[in-house]
């Protein structure tokens, strides 16, 4: 069994649906940021 499978974390089957059904397709938030809240709003861009 590899470490870091694709269910890495997934311990039930009710978790696997929901993060491969739902959650996988999602963009990645992270709210533990030093982004001001109105830059998240305004999706702004950043050249780096």
């Amino acid at each position: 069994m590899k470490f870091l499978s694709e269910d890495f974390l997934l311990n039930n089957e009710n978790a696997k649906l929901l993060f491969h059904k739902h959650a996988e397709k999602m963009p990645i938030i992270d709210y533990h940021c030093h982004l001001e809240q109105a830059e998240i709003y305004e999706n702004k861009k950043y050249e780096n």
